[in-house]
């Protein structure tokens, strides 16, 4: 007879609650106790729903399940703080951080943001020890490769990453004879994401087509999609929120109207507007919002306002530092 796991989950966000849901079905669960920042995350709101016994956590104290922790297992997916040492050592089953990423590429508390905002593909999901006192330091147990495709938007790239942290964790769980041994990091190939902050993504969001180039606004708005924004254009003296963008996959459509077009000149093609940026590349565009109206589509702008100015985007001049956002 198999016997009965008990976890230790630490975790905030729609990540955390995708590996949290599959360790909640797992069929050799006897318990399971959650550690969340607050009563308003979507893990606070799964354990509610659920019946499961969550708590909200305070910096350095030990959750009420600690008095003896010899016979759990700890596991946290996207929580953002440190876990109390004495909670890690604790915890008889060991203690492991289910990273959206492939360490140690992307350490950090944002890795899908910068994946998404550098076009990255191959990137992963890796299991490793929490080290006391560190952030993403610890060895490595198990990595999974995983291709992230770039004609998905930021949230679908977020729903996909997530299940396949889930699976991900299920089979390292399932499979430990299979899973090889613990490896230290290489330290050489460290990168780091840090956390962009709402603000820092509202600056990114504005863009100028005559100096990013196509992938680079693309890149953005995937990325500013996860907090539902838009990037934004200046068009006839207003900003305009571009939706629905893509890279259009017709090379010989590309070619023959970046001969006509200059840098932030749009046209209307097959329903879509195309706009010409940086570098002869070119931006497709399905819907937009005006100041002055709801959600429209590329034919109905092209139509019935593109008229009252000259077909271009410009830049959006801000008023402090007379410039706009580029990709670093």
């Amino acid at each position: 007879m198999t016997r009965g796991r008990r976890f230790l989950f630490y975790g905030t966000d729609t990540l955390s609650t995708a590996v949290l849901s599959r360790l909640h079905g797992r069929p050799d669960l006897t318990s399971l106790h959650v550690v969340t920042k607050n009563t308003s995350t979507p893990v606070h709101r799964y354990c509610t729903k659920n019946s499961i016994d969550v708590e909200v956590y305070e910096k350095g104290r030990v959750p009420r399940r600690g008095g003896n922790l010899e016979e759990w297992q700890g596991v946290v997916a996207s929580f953002g703080n440190l876990i109390p040492g004495r909670v890690i050592r604790g915890v008889g089953g060991g203690f492991i951080n289910v990273h959206p990423s492939l360490i140690p590429k992307h350490q950090g508390g944002a890795p899908l943001q910068h994946i998404l905002l550098n076009g990255i593909t191959d990137s992963g999901v890796t299991i490793l020890e929490v080290a006391p006192g560190t952030f993403d330091k610890g060895r490595i147990l198990y990595q999974r490769p995983l291709n992230i495709p770039t004609s998905m938007s930021g949230p679908e790239v977020w729903g996909y990453v997530g299940e396949n942290m889930s699976q991900t964790l299920n089979y390292y769980l399932d499979h430990p004879s299979e899973v090889g041994s613990p490896r230290d990091q290489e330290r050489d190939k460290e990168t780091h994401a840090p956390r962009i902050h709402h603000s820092q993504l509202k600056s990114l969001s504005v863009v100028c087509p005559q100096v990013q180039t196509a992938r680079e606004i693309y890149n953005i708005s995937r990325l500013v999609g996860l907090s539902k924004l838009s990037v934004v254009v200046s068009w006839n003296d207003r900003t305009m929120k571009l939706r629905s963008v893509f890279l259009p996959e017709d090379e010989e459509t590309v070619r023959a109207v970046g001969k006509v077009l200059g840098p932030g000149q749009f046209v209307l093609h097959d329903g879509r507007l195309l706009v010409r940026c940086a570098e002869g590349t070119m931006l497709g565009v399905n819907s937009m919002v005006l100041p002055f109206s709801h959600l429209i589509t590329a034919e109905q702008f092209y139509r019935n306002f593109s008229f009252q100015c000259d077909r271009v985007f410009h830049m959006v001049w801000k008023r402090e530092n007379t410039g706009c956002c580029r990709v670093s």
